[in-house]
């Protein structure tokens, strides 16, 4: 896997972000992005750039936040990438609230989520 970029004003911009649906695809993308990037970068001249490692859990800061994302990543069917979003949900929120009962309601077939803290 490789590791995706950003600038504090990249992470600022997408944090204020108002389209929910607009923020979950960016961080959909964003996610499908690390699997395949091969591009050669020199790490350290980002970083004294001030560029640092993308991390997807620092942008799911609330339930709105997590079920879209969820909801993006199950819309693709790709059970690996499914895990991975689920990692990152419970890097976000900690693993006690991640194994809080009913947290979310996912229906496989209809490929949807809801969060049940939302309503």
């Amino acid at each position: 896997m490789h590791k995706i970029y950003a600038s504090q004003v990249f992470n600022d911009w997408l944090d204020d972000l108002k389209d929910q649906m607009a923020k979950n695809k960016i961080l959909a993308r964003i996610d499908r992005a690390e699997e395949v990037s091969k591009m050669a970068i020199n790490q350290e001249a980002l970083e004294k750039l001030g560029f640092r490692p993308f991390d997807m859990a620092e942008h799911l800061k609330t339930d709105e936040d997590i079920a879209g994302y969820l909801t993006e990543i199950l819309a693709e069917g790709d059970m690996d990438a499914l895990l991975k979003a689920l990692n990152t949900v419970a890097r976000a929120r900690g693993m006690s609230q991640v194994a809080e009962p009913r947290m979310f309601l996912i229906q496989p077939f209809t490929a949807s989520t809801r969060c049940l803290r939302c309503e």
